[in-house]
């Protein structure tokens, strides 16, 4: 089983929504939400929460669902996909280019 989670920003207030709430879905939407196990949601206004996420007059908006991994592990597969043996296990990671900066404090970060 697995997560499915979404972080949305609007540049907006979103003030009729309360700030977390569990929607149950009809068999018709679930159906349209990518490995859906249970059909329901839950939506949660993260600034309502913590106001300090997003300034005055903007949302921030997260929403998840459990699901299974299974079709979001088909949509990783392709040339750009890397797979790398670690400890016995095959990870499955993106190749990711970091600048100089990076690396710079990678290296102050180990000298302290």
């Amino acid at each position: 089983p697995g997560y499915f989670t979404l972080f949305l920003g609007l540049s907006r207030p979103f003030p009729e929504g309360d700030p977390c709430t569990t929607y149950l879905l009809d068999e018709a939407t679930a159906a349209e939400l990518t490995g859906i196990r249970h059909a329901s949601i839950n939506v949660q206004f993260r600034n309502r929460h913590f106001p300090e996420l997003s300034p005055d007059g903007t949302t921030v908006v997260y929403a998840t669902y459990f699901c299974d991994i299974a079709p979001w592990r088909a949509l990783d597969e392709g040339p750009e996909q890397v797979t790398r043996t670690r400890g016995g296990q095959e990870l499955h990671t993106l190749p990711v280019r970091h600048g100089r900066g990076y690396y710079a404090a990678k290296r102050r970060a180990r000298e302290t």
